[in-house]
């Protein structure tokens, strides 16, 4: 190449280059701007959809329905077609039946007989559709308002359990801990000894439910004796005669087994049967949080041993389900209790526990602005006939300087929402607001912190049999351990003869005020402090 061609090229190169600069200024300039001159924000990242887009829950009487299904096709172009609703086992409450390989002892429900039933005691029948063939593209909601035009309650199947994306309890780090000391009665002397139970004087100023009088320093570890325990509680009764049922996640691959025998919860913290498996989802996930469920019913046997634990299965491996299947568990719940007592107050007598939440977006209500009105309905119904509802507040609220509201159903009115306190008797910084707060764990915003059997204030230790399989124990945080606490409570005073309408007031009335106090986002009210287990129960 000579002198001038190479001048040459320079010359066209420079060229190309200044007019490259002019168009991608000219494309500079041409992207908007705010009304203050300033570059908009990036647009948000589209949150996670908390609910299944092409299903509806229809709640109502079954001819009314029944019109409702038949007519859409016609009337609005779009087809409704029922989802299973799963065979449901009467009379699996009774210790007398047996299950085998050849023979079953309960009588299996058809769907329509299994509705039916139900609907004779709460009045309303509860369906789940899939939607197929909407030919004029109608959104959920548009279809949402036409069923409730139609004297139809609809609702969307609400994803429930951990929210995507989020661990439970716990923002900053996994799931639950294993207890890694395997000496014989290390495990369950850290159980009862946990700052959660105790009082500041016995517990290096830590604040718990002061269940225990002083700590447990029995010889050799050896918590063979039930009267260890017995005679060191600060309260007389016991939970006797009182079912609790936990709806969340199940370690169990069958539930059928489980029927003549004892199960989950070790010496002393048995009495008779301590969980009946009577519903089980089994979907593998990560992270493992199977023994969820199981956690919250040792917390719970803790505060009212001699109760009556029923865990029905209605999240899966990863601590998730929706809406239909807690539906057609609390239906479950209703028949099995209905077959015990009759049709005039089968719950009497029973607390019902949901360690789980639903997040509703503001979108999401229906046209009445009711939320998540399946759900409303049903528990309303179990309310009424004479269950005490427990539900956790929901652990949304780490980042933020001023707690969210609880999720639902804590945030129903009928309904006690618990919230999560520290071993400071603060409010946890994860938990959103509750009716009052029992014992969850803290986390610290930027070293995530890991408990051990030398570092267990800001965790809460339960029985697990799966994540801990050598120790059968482990260390969890979150609201959802929380409940369990107050659920037992609410047993004792089921126990004592406290009517189910004056529970949550008793509860509230009778916790200790938190340091600092908690206040709602809104009218700046102190809310319910920790509860205090004496002071109510006696």
């Amino acid at each position: 190449m000579t002198l001038a061609d190479s001048n040459t090229f320079i010359i066209i190169l420079a060229v190309v280059l200044l007019i490259a600069g002019l168009i991608i200024g000219w494309l500079l300039g041409r992207r908007p701007q705010s009304d203050d001159g300033k570059k908009p924000p990036p647009k948000p990242v589209p949150r996670p959809v908390s609910f299944a887009n092409n299903q509806i829950i229809l709640a109502g009487t079954r001819p009314a329905i029944n019109q409702f299904v038949e007519n859409t096709s016609t009337d609005f172009g779009f087809r409704l077609v029922r989802m299973p609703y799963r065979q449901i086992p009467v009379h699996v409450f009774n210790p007398e039946a047996r299950y085998s390989k050849d023979e079953g002892a309960s009588q299996q429900l058809s769907p329509d007989e299994a509705a039916n039933q139900v609907a004779v005691i709460c009045g309303l029948v509860t369906e789940t559709f899939r939607i197929a063939e909407n030919q004029q593209g109608l959104t959920l909601a548009q279809i949402q308002e036409l069923a409730t035009n139609n004297g139809l309650i609809a609702d969307r199947n609400y994803k429930t359990g951990r929210p995507v994306l989020v661990f439970e309890g716990d923002p900053e780090s996994t799931e639950g801990f294993p207890f890694m000391d395997a000496n014989p009665g290390a495990a369950e002397k850290a159980f009862f000894n946990q700052w959660a139970f105790h009082r500041p004087d016995n517990s290096n100023g830590r604040i718990g439910i002061q269940l225990y009088n002083e700590l447990f320093d029995p010889p050799g570890n050896d918590f063979d004796e039930p009267a260890d325990v017995k005679n060191n509680r600060t309260v007389t009764p016991d939970g006797q005669g009182i079912i609790v049922a936990v709806f969340d996640t199940s370690p169990y691959d069958n539930y059928k087994a489980l029927v003549n025998q004892d199960v989950a919860i070790p010496p002393p913290n048995s009495g008779g049967r301590s969980v009946q498996q009577v519903a089980h989802y089994a979907v593998p996930g990560l992270p493992d949080a199977r023994d969820h469920g199981l956690f919250g019913i040792s917390l719970i046997k803790a505060v009212a041993p001699e109760c009556e634990c029923r865990l029905y299965r209605v999240l899966n491996d990863s601590n998730r389900g929706d809406l239909n299947i807690l539906l057609q568990a609390l239906d479950q719940f209703i028949l099995d209790m209905a077959a015990r007592n009759g049709n005039d107050q089968p719950l009497k007598n029973c607390v019902i526990n949901l360690s789980l939440g639903i997040t509703v977006e503001p979108d999401e209500s229906s046209s009445e602005g009711s939320l998540v009105p399946a759900l409303t309905q049903k528990l309303k119904c179990m309310h009424k006939l004479g269950a005490v509802i427990v539900a956790a507040s929901g652990n949304d609220s780490a980042e933020l300087v001023n707690p969210l509201p609880a999720q639902i159903p804590a945030a129903f009115d009928f309904v006690i929402g618990v919230g999560a306190s520290n071993s400071s008797g603060g409010r946890s910084r994860f938990s959103n607001l509750g009716d009052v707060y029992a014992p969850g764990g803290e986390n610290d915003q930027v070293i995530p912190v890991v408990c051990s059997d030398t570092n267990d204030d800001d965790c809460v230790i339960g029985f697990a049999q799966s994540i801990s399989p050598d120790t059968k124990f482990a260390y969890w945080r979150g609201t959802s351990f929380s409940a369990p606490i107050v659920s037992g409570l609410a047993a004792l005073l089921l126990n004592k003869g406290v009517e189910p309408a004056q529970v949550k007031g008793k509860i509230i009335a009778e916790s200790t005020p938190m340091s600092p106090p908690v206040t709602t986002t809104t009218a700046g009210s102190q809310v319910g402090g920790i509860i205090n287990i004496p002071k109510t129960a006696n």
